[in-house]
C-alpha cells in the first residue's frame, strides 16, 4: 500500500508539474483585426483565417516547453513558439521562426461563423495550398495546374510515400524539404531533413550541391527519386508521423 501511494503520489506530481509547464492565462480566445481568430486549448491551437466572410480553419497540436514557449507540430517537426503576455494579460505576441503577429484577448464563438467552402491555390515556387479564394476546387486540379505553368508533367513530387523496399522507409516532400523516415529493428524511427528547390526539368537541387532526379510512371501513382547515390522506388502512402514512436 506505502509502495502504491508513493507512486501515486509521483504520478500526480508529474502530472501537476506538467499541467503548470504553460502559463494558463494564454489558454484562452484571440482575435487579430477580426480577421485571424485563436483559440489555444490545452494541447492544440486552432487557427481561423476570415476571407470573403468566411473563415478556414488549421489546428495545429503543441508541446509546452515552459511557460511561455511551446512546440507545435507542423509536418513531424517541432517548431518552436513563443507566447507572451502583456497588458494585465490582454494582448498576446505569438514569435515564431518566421513572423510575429499581435492578438487581443476576445471571446467569440466560431459556430456562429460560415466555414468556407475547401479551394485550392497555385503560387508559384510554393506549390498548391489550401485557401478560402483559392481558384481551384481540388487538390488534384491545383497540382495540374502548377505542374503544367513549371514544365512538369501532371502528377506533383509533393506529396507522402513509401518505399517498395524491404526496408520500411517513408518520405515527406513538402514545399521545400525531404523528410526521410527510416524504421529500424526496435520499431522507432530516424528521420533526415533536406533542404531543396525546383530547378526544373524534373530535378531537385538539394543542399546547393546534390541533384536529385525525379520521374513518374504512366499513372502517377508511383514515383523514383535519386538523391546522390541512393535511388528511392516509392508509392503514394498517407502516413500520420505523430503517431510513430
Amino acid at each position: 500500500m506505502k509502495k502504491l501511494f508513493l507512486i501515486s503520489s509521483l504520478l500526480l506530481t508529474i502530472t501537476m508539474t506538467y499541467s503548470q509547464n504553460l502559463n494558463p492565462a494564454l489558454l484562452n480566445q484571440w482575435t487579430n483585426t477580426d480577421t485571424t481568430f485563436l483559440d489555444i486549448t490545452a494541447d492544440s491551437i486552432f487557427y481561423f483565417e476570415f476571407d470573403n466572410g468566411c473563415y478556414a480553419e488549421t489546428s495545429f497540436l503543441y508541446t509546452a516547453i515552459s511557460g511561455n514557449t511551446i512546440h507545435i507540430n507542423f509536418n513531424g517537426q517541432a517548431i518552436p513558439i513563443t507566447l507572451n503576455l502583456s497588458s494585465n494579460d490582454s494582448i498576446l505576441t505569438v514569435v515564431s521562426p518566421t513572423d510575429t503577429n499581435v492578438f487581443y484577448l476576445n471571446s467569440f464563438d466560431i459556430s456562429q461563423y460560415t466555414p468556407c467552402v475547401s479551394a485550392w491555390e497555385y503560387l508559384p515556387r510554393n506549390s498548391c495550398i489550401e485557401h478560402p479564394s483559392g481558384q481551384y476546387a481540388t487538390q488534384a486540379e491545383c497540382i495540374a495546374a502548377c505542374d503544367s505553368s513549371s514544365g512538369n508533367n501532371s502528377y506533383s513530387y509533393k506529396d507522402m510515400w513509401k518505399t517498395t523496399d524491404s526496408i520500411f522507409r517513408y518520405v515527406h516532400i513538402t514545399n521545400d524539404s525531404i523528410f526521410l523516415y527510416k524504421f529500424d529493428s526496435t520499431d522507432c524511427y530516424t528521420y533526415n531533413s533536406l533542404i531543396y528547390s525546383d530547378v526544373g526539368n524534373n530535378q531537385l537541387q538539394v543542399a546547393t550541391i546534390i541533384t536529385s532526379t525525379y520521374a513518374f510512371n504512366s499513372s502517377g501513382d508511383s514515383m523514383n527519386l535519386s538523391i546522390g547515390l541512393s535511388n528511392y522506388q516509392m508509392v503514394r502512402d498517407s502516413f500520420d508521423i505523430s503517431t510513430w514512436v
